[in-house]
């Protein structure tokens, strides 16, 4: 530990490629895919707040002209029965832009479902009491979805609005489920033939696995002031005893889970060998039955005298009888 108090003093006087090259052996960066993590920088520097937010979602406004608000991420509740519904950040801008935001590692096949209907719950609870409902066009309601690790995409993005199919066109404009892939903008960063905007790089930089690859992509769209501040607020979260705690826990809850899913595997595997030999005497003993039913009829037996001997109702009894005449 008085290693890495020495080698954070260091930075915090300046930052370079050998004191991030220092700092990288001493201190683990925690990924800002970690929720908990970008949480923490948004909420701290309303600036890079407001950047991140206008460039990804090109909102087309100046980070000087954007008031930012940080509400409270439980969505409200229709019913008392209704299972509560939180968000990873919960954003207002200027009193007419809302955002929710998600960052995704997991359990990918469900965000579209999940996050269309958090933004239908957000978008009912935008107009004050007494505002027509036609005011709704006044606002724009944004979901935002970031996505780490998942391959399902390599086009970068998914952007979802309300359509109406018969004519043709988007119904409500500025209602818009955006999902962003961040590996698909990790590779874009890399491949230095293609040009890249200031939101590619923003979505890059959520890829950081290292303080100096963090400061590398940084110092390509941020000026000097902000890229230091971003990178002192990651090597103080990332040492955060309760962030640390929370990694932890995750870290647990994926063990846990893996486990979990090995072991319903072999228990299913052991239910279905199981099943399988059940299945197996079950499917023996009833072509044996029918074996029996057709010597008893070959010997003249009534149907009577068959059906209370092997169970079987009179009308199977015929129907085996016919298949005795196929034989």
């Amino acid at each position: 530990m008085k290693g890495t108090k020495i080698m954070t003093e260091v930075l915090l006087e300046e930052i370079n490629e050998k004191s991030l090259e220092k700092l990288d052996k001493e201190v683990k960066m925690i990924p800002l895919t970690i929720d908990i993590m970008l949480k923490n920088i948004l909420e701290s520097n309303d600036n890079i707040c407001k950047e991140f937010l206008i460039n990804v979602l090109d909102l087309g406004i100046s980070p000087d002209d954007c008031k930012i608000i940080h509400h409270n991420k439980e969505l409200p509740l229709d019913n008392y029965k209704e299972y509560k519904k939180t968000v990873d950040f919960n954003i207002e801008i200027n009193n007419s832009i809302f955002i929710n935001m998600e960052m995704n590692r997991t359990n990918f096949n469900n965000v579209k479902n999940r996050n269309f209907l958090y933004h239908s719950k957000k978008t009912s609870t935008i107009l004050k009491r007494g505002k027509k409902l036609k005011s709704i066009n006044d606002y724009k309601v944004i979901q935002l979805n970031l996505n780490a690790h998942d391959k399902s995409s390599n086009i970068g993005e998914d952007i979802i609005v309300p359509y109406s199919i018969k004519t043709n066109s988007i119904y409500i404009k500025e209602n818009k489920i955006y999902i962003r892939y961040l590996d698909y903008y990790r590779t874009l960063y890399y491949n230095e033939d293609i040009k890249k905007t200031n939101s590619d790089y923003w979505l890059a930089i959520l890829t950081s696995e290292n303080f100096t690859e963090l400061n590398d992509i940084a110092s390509k769209f941020l000026d000097t002031g902000k890229r230091e501040k971003l990178v002192r607020d990651v090597l103080k979260f990332s040492m955060d005893e309760f962030i640390l705690e929370e990694c932890e826990r995750i870290a647990l809850d994926k063990i846990v889970e893996m486990d979990t899913k090995e072991n319903a595997r072999k228990e299913g595997l052991a239910e279905g060998r199981a099943e399988g030999r059940a299945k197996g005497r079950a499917e023996g003993r009833e072509e044996n039955t029918i074996n029996i039913i057709k010597i008893m009829l070959k010997k003249s037996f009534s149907y009577k005298d068959i059906s209370e001997i092997s169970g079987k109702s009179i009308n199977e009894i015929k129907e085996i009888e016919k298949s005795i005449a196929k034989d």
